[in-house]
Parts: C-alpha cells; structure tokens; sequence
C-alpha cells in the first residue's frame, strides 16, 4: 500500500509538472509582444554566444538611439548593470538551439519548473506528501509564476536559486545536516550572480540560525555558506573592477540608483532595519552575560500572540484600499490592473503587494490567516513566516512595485496556504463521529472556499497569464 502511494505521489507530481509546462508554452507561442526587458536578455545571450566576454548592452542602447529613442544611461555602459548567470545560460542554449528566444524562454521555464518541484521537496521533507502536491499544484495554477516563467525574466532563475538555498538551510539548520551548508552556498553564489536581490537569503538565512540553533554560529560548516558563496561572487567584483577600477562599487550602485530612482533612500532604510536588529541582539547577549538574565522577560502565551495578530490584520485590512482588494477578491469577475504603461503603479502605497495578491488569487488570503494555526516559533512553518517576512519588507522598501519582483515570496505563500487548507480539514475531520451535522456543514464550507478560490485564481490566469501580451501587473 506503501510503494502505492509512493507511486502515485510520483505520478501526480509529474503531471502538475507537465501542466505547467504545457500551458507556460501555449502563453509563450500565443501571439505577444515582447517586453524590453525580454529583447535584451534575448540579444545579450546572442552577443555571447560570439563573444563570452561582451557582456554589455552598449550595443542595444546605441541601436535604440539610432532610432530617436530614450534609454536610461545605465544601459550605455560598458558592463551590463546585472550580474551574468542568467545571460550566460540564454547564451548556452543559444549554442544548442540557435534560437535567442526560444532559448531565454526555455530558460525561464526550466527553473520556473524548479521552483515547483523545489515547492514539493521542500512539502514532503518538512510536512507531508499530500501538502506537497496540493502546494505544488497552487504554484504551478498562481498567476504570478505563471506570468513569469513564460517571460523571458530573471525572476524565475533568481527564485529558483533561493527557494535551492532555502532548502538546503533547512535541511542543514532543522534537519542539522550540517554539510548542507555548502551546497547552501554553491546555491546562494548562484542567486546573487543572478540578480542582486539575492542577497536576500542572508538575512532569512541568519534569522532562522537564531531562531533554531545558535550554537551554529561557532560551526565551521555554518560560515562555510556565506564564504562559498561570496568567493563564488568574487570573479563577477573583479570583472567590474577591471572596467572601472576603484569606483567599481559606485558604478553599481549608480546603475541600480538610475533604475530605481529611490534606491539609496530604500537601501539606507533596509540597512537600518538590518542594524537595529543586530545591535538589538547584541545588547541583549552583552546584558545576560553581565547579569545573568535578560532586561525584559518575552514569554508571551499563544492567546496575547493571536490578538496582536488579529489587531495587526484588522488594522491593515480596515483602510479603504485594502477593503477594496478584499471586495475585488470576491468578485469573480475582476481582474486586477495589468498593461504596458512605464511605472503604472508608481503611486501606489506600500501594501500594494499585499493587496495584489489577494487579488490575485484568494489562496493569499488563506495563508495570511495561515498564521493562526502556528503552533509556535520553532514550528514547521516557521521558516516559510521568515522568508516572507524578509522578502515582503525589502520588497516593499524597494519601492518599484511589479508583480515579477515578488515571485520568491510565492512559494512560501503557497505552501502556508496547503499547511492552512490541509490544518482545517484535519480539524473538520474531528467531528465526523462527534457531531456528523456540523462535519457535513463545515465540509461544504471549505469545499465551497476551495473551489471558489480555483476558479477565481483560474479565471485571473485566463485573462492575464496565458494571452502573455502585458509588461507589468
């Protein structure tokens, strides 16, 4: 019975993941336009596939120039602003395909297909097989995934790389498999050669060796992560230090400012955070080893933690643009704003994102209100809880809202999501013999959510995902 259901975990992942290739290629050879984005990639894995070492896109911006029209001046330097892992494996393909677009999608697609089954590893090792599926299969239905792995983005490879690393960190902090660490850092050097925001794993990274385990601090192993990692980053340093010597670092940072706009304000806002933290931690450390004991006792029972929660989300969800999203989530028929318009959410407020994805797909709403059935700190969940903690903070002080830039938190979402959905059903199932009324009530009930919120994250992913012809949503 065991092989059974073994095998038919196996069966069932394979198709999900076919799905998801399967529609992800129908998006990508429907008719669309390309976005700018997508046609440079595209053209700088063809420029090195000729030459590995033009890695610029002076030659993109010159055409365009040619031509009357406007680009930011990043674009005309000599080093392209992006780290070049992702480049590089366009230009790979490239090699094999002979074909730049038909390559960068197959990019983009592979790892998006990474990531759901990196979303299923991770749901059979730290929770269940059923979990795993029912979270695999909402990654693989979520509008934002499939939006990106038919675009020829980065998103997709970054995110696989972290969801790669997270993994391995889990593995090495809770399952204490210590040598995970080094692959943990042979995966981290990946995502940050990939795009910047990688760096992001840092943070998750060290907040969940403090929260598990942090006696590894003194581990061998456990440094072994961020050193592999930052020597892999290393030749990528060295090449911007080539082409523009000591100022190499400003030159970055100017390139990322002139895209952003408010990068250095947001990037001195994260850095603070991160500080105040750490200077938080150390104060408390330095305290109990001068005294004995800590200056404030946090022992705080499970019902205080619920009505935090509670007036935290009440407090979010009560302003009118929330309430708004809340109504637009129960609308069927609604379809959140998406077009080809430069910078179209620029005045939105900063829970824009959390708004987005509820209207995305209500399975949001359902892990938002996940958090309630955390058992405790060091629960199963918890490093999902962190990851979106890190990931929603620094993406929303980045400040350039799109869609594609929260596709790390997606899985962490999703998953929370399955713990959620399956945690009620567990609780339905309770009073099947106590109170047969009440099972069949509350049954129809999550059946009734359930399907409502298929259809409605199906509905989205006919409008928006599959046409594949907008920029930004």
């Amino acid at each position: 019975m065991k092989k059974n259901f073994h095998g038919l975990t196996a069966v069932i992942i394979f198709f999900i993941l076919i799905l998801a290739i399967f529609t992800r290629w129908i998006g990508y050879n429907n008719p669309h336009n390309y976005t700018f984005d997508e046609s440079l990639y595209a053209q700088m894995g063809l420029q090195l596939n000729k030459n590995p070492l033009n890695y610029t896109s002076k030659p993109v911006y010159e055409y365009c120039a040619s031509r009357g029209r406007s680009l930011p001046d990043y674009l005309n330097m000599p080093l392209f602003k992006h780290p070049p892992v992702y480049c590089y494996l366009i230009s790979l393909l490239y090699f094999i395909l002979n074909s730049s677009y038909l390559s960068a999608f197959l990019v983009s697609l592979f790892f998006a297909t990474i990531i759901i089954f990196v979303t299923f590893i991770i749901g059979v090792q730290f929770f269940n097989k059923p979990l795993a599926l029912l979270a695999s299969l909402l990654v693989a239905l979520d509008p934002i995934h499939w939006l990106c792995s038919q675009k020829i983005w980065m998103e997709t490879t970054m995110s696989a790389f972290i969801w790669i690393t997270i993994l391995f960190l889990m593995k090495a902090i809770i399952h204490k498999n210590y040598r995970f660490f080094i692959w943990a850092g042979i995966a981290t050097g990946l995502a940050i050669l990939t795009k910047y925001p990688a760096f992001i794993i840092f943070p998750i990274g060290l907040t969940l060796t403090f929260i598990y385990n942090r006696n590894l601090f003194k581990s061998k192993y456990f440094w072994s992560w961020p050193v592999i990692s930052l020597l892999m980053f290393t030749p990528w340093m060295f090449w911007n230090y080539k082409v523009y010597g000591s100022n190499f670092i400003l030159q970055i940072v100017t390139a990322q400012g002139e895209a952003k706009g408010n990068f250095y304000q947001n990037f001195a806002m994260i850095g603070f955070v991160i500080l105040l933290i750490l200077a938080i931690v150390i104060f408390l450390k330095l305290y109990k080893k001068r005294t004995g004991h800590f200056p404030v006792h946090f022992s705080l029972s499970k019902k205080v933690v619920i009505i935090l929660i509670s007036l935290g989300l009440i407090a979010l969800f009560s302003r009118p643009y929330m309430i708004k999203g809340l109504i637009n989530v129960f609308n069927i028929k609604y379809i959140p704003a998406a077009g080809w318009k430069i910078a179209m959410f620029k005045q939105e407020p900063w829970n824009f994102y959390i708004r987005r994805l509820i209207e995305l797909s209500p399975f949001y709403l359902i892990s938002i209100f996940g958090i309630f059935f955390l058992k405790n700190i060091k629960s199963k969940a918890s490093p999902l809880f962190v990851a979106i903690f890190w990931m929603m903070l620094i993406f929303i002080l980045h400040g350039n809202f799109q869609c594609r830039y929260i596709l790390p938190a997606v899985p962490a979402f999703l998953i929370i999501s399955a713990y959620t959905i399956i945690w009620l059903s567990k609780k339905i199932s309770q009073f099947y013999n106590k109170n047969q009324i009440v099972y069949v009530i509350l049954s129809l009930i999550l059946v009734a959510i359930l399907a409502y919120s298929f259809i409605k994250t199906i509905f989205v992913d006919l409008q928006l995902a599959l046409p594949n012809n907008i920029c930004y949503f």
